[in-house]
């Protein structure tokens, strides 16, 4: 008999946007209630996805598997991560590889019982040395490609972040007048993408995720690095900007600059792109990790 049996739970965000709305702008005044909740709900997962990885924990849309263990022995460890038990450890050809967990499964319940965190896990596994014992994992996963578009989505997948800089490049490239020269894009050393979410009133905060690829020597580009940027300011301002960034980086020193950590400000061998067909500028300057202004 199957041990196993799987029941996903998709967040509302991933749901399929009905027909004729789109997430990047408002429809008809037919479809504008559907598409206030589409936003609502990219918001909501947003922000649900911006708390977890500020906490370094796994964010992405939720599945839920249900693993009913027959055996003993269960096969795999679980270990503390955040206040959360987390699956570390999985054994070949043990009851929960059988199954298809997988390492980054979080366990949510044991045998019926909710466990929210990890001293909650092991009490619930001790107190039930009897078998079957069905265990809840909770796995996240990349959340489907339209939602790499929703308005003010933040990404801590790098998955997700390749499928937001596709979407980039190809809105870019897109236009011929606006968009960055392919001249540029022949020399450049190496891309940045980045999506910027400033949210103000009176304080403003900015917040973007995104990632940087190199070109390599021998040809081709290099497997991508996560970046991302924070800050805040005062002033009279009022409202919500979103907005895509593609960077080129024209320099080895500029990309090490942005692959190094820490503070970078754009300088004059770094070509900026703002905006999702936005217009092409080049600063004075170099990128340095400590920051240069422009000359």
């Amino acid at each position: 008999a199957e041990a196993c049996s799987r029941t996903t739970t998709r967040s509302p965000s991933d749901a399929t946007p009905p027909a004729g709305s789109s997430t990047a702008r408002a429809p008809p005044l037919k479809g504008m209630a559907s598409f206030f909740e589409s936003l609502k709900q990219s918001v909501q997962a947003g922000a649900s996805d911006l708390a977890r990885g500020v906490q370094g924990k796994e964010t992405g849309r939720t599945g839920r598997l249900d693993v009913s263990f027959r055996e003993s022995a269960l096969g795999m460890t679980v270990t503390d991560f955040g206040g959360e038990g987390l699956v570390s450890a999985v054994a070949p050809g043990g009851e929960a590889s059988r199954c298809g967990v997988v390492l980054q499964d979080r366990v949510v319940g044991v045998g019926g019982r909710r466990t929210e965190a990890y001293r909650e896990v092991v009490e619930a596994i001790r107190a039930h040395p009897q078998r079957p014992l069905v265990i809840t994992l909770e796995r996240r996963e990349k959340r489907d490609e339209h939602a790499a578009a929703s308005p003010g989505f933040v990404n801590f997948r790098l998955d997700e972040e390749v499928d937001k800089a596709e979407r980039i490049l190809a809105l870019m490239l897109a236009s011929a007048a606006t968009g960055p020269p392919r001249d540029v894009l022949r020399r450049a050393r190496g891309l940045a993408f980045l999506r910027v979410t400033k949210v103000g009133f009176a304080l403003s905060g900015r917040f973007g995720t995104g990632l940087v690829v190199a070109r390599l020597a021998a040809g081709g580009w290099s497997a991508p690095s996560a970046i991302g940027t924070v800050g805040a300011s005062f002033g009279l301002q009022l409202g919500a900007q979103i907005a895509d960034f593609l960077v080129v980086l024209n320099t080895d020193d500029a990309v090490a600059a942005f692959s190094g950590g820490g503070q970078v400000t754009l300088g004059g061998q770094v070509g900026v792109v703002a905006g999702p067909v936005g217009a092409s500028r080049e600063a004075g300057g170099a990128a340095q990790p400590q920051g240069a202004a422009p000359g």
